[in-house]
């Protein structure tokens, strides 16, 4: 930080702190805010603490509401089984202002290049990445692979350990997910596995009315939304 930098050289002058933060323009307290936080740091290092602030302050603005379309994208994933007792494993992500299932993935396993693969399908279709994806800390959540993938494109927030709650809207999909589909089907195949659950998400866009949305499906609603992202300042 340059005025850090100055401050450092204003008092090596023999300057007071009142008189550093006069100079600077700043409080004293925000002078003394500024050296417990970055003081000791070699110039990039606090650069790059002090964007990543930045960056999480903005991401929390956002996710007070996510007041329109394509702000805040919420992903998870569940696990079944084949009655064979081979796993199975469910990507979903769910617009949190209009509700959409997005992503429709059913697999043995997914990689997180399998799931970037994905993503860019759906960002795609969509005409672009929302501003954040919401998400647990799941092995294919924090690798390098996804950082990559979604950086200078999406802010990624995460929820922390132990708390779904704080990704409501993809807790509750999942739970409807499990309680109407998964737990009333024994499924043979990964491929019948497949359909069936395709055909839940189906229903949940085009079919399933939401108290939240004025009794309209996540498809009529988003259709029909006009919304547009205003930042909280």
């Amino acid at each position: 930080m340059r005025k850090l930098r100055r401050a450092d050289e204003l008092a090596a002058a023999g300057k007071t702190g009142e008189e550093i933060a006069a100079e600077l323009e700043v409080s004293p307290a925000t002078l003394y805010n500024w050296r417990r936080s970055y003081g000791g740091m070699d110039p990039d290092a606090a650069k790059e603490l002090k964007e990543l602030r930045e960056q999480n302050s903005r991401l929390k603005r956002l996710l007070v509401e996510a007041d329109a379309p394509k702000v805040v994208w919420a992903l998870d994933f569940q696990f079944d089984s084949t009655i064979d007792g081979k796993a199975i494993k469910i990507a979903s992500m769910i617009d949190e202002h209009t509700r959409l299932s997005m992503v429709h993935l059913v697999e043995r396993s997914i990689t997180a290049e399998r799931l970037v693969t994905e993503l860019e399908g759906v960002f795609t279709a969509a005409g672009g990445p929302p501003k954040v994806l919401r998400m647990d800390n799941g092995p294919e959540l924090v690798s390098q692979a996804l950082q990559q993938f979604c950086h200078g494109k999406v802010g990624l927030s995460y929820i922390p350990p132990g708390t779904p709650w704080n990704n409501g809207c993809i807790e509750s999909f999942n739970n409807r997910l499990r309680k109407e589909c998964l737990n009333r089907n024994h499924w043979t195949t990964l491929l019948e596995a497949w359909v069936v659950i395709g055909d839940f998400k189906r229903e949940h866009n085009h079919r399933h009315r939401h108290s939240a949305l004025g009794y309209l499906t996540p498809a009529e609603y988003a259709a029909r939304c006009r919304h547009t992202h205003n930042p909280l300042i």
